[in-house]
């Protein structure tokens, strides 16, 4: 059972990487064009 919930908890971790990695990498690559957009306001 203690096996069973190391796994859960691995792919849970997985799951998050998949969703929170991605919208790093996007944040990081936007962030200059999002900082023109704010001067010009």
């Amino acid at each position: 059972m203690e096996h069973t919930k190391k796994v859960i908890h691995f792919c849970l971790w997985i799951i998050a990487a998949i969703f929170i990695l991605p919208c790093v990498f996007v944040a990081s690559a936007f962030y200059p064009k999002w900082v023109e957009w704010g001067e010009e306001f």
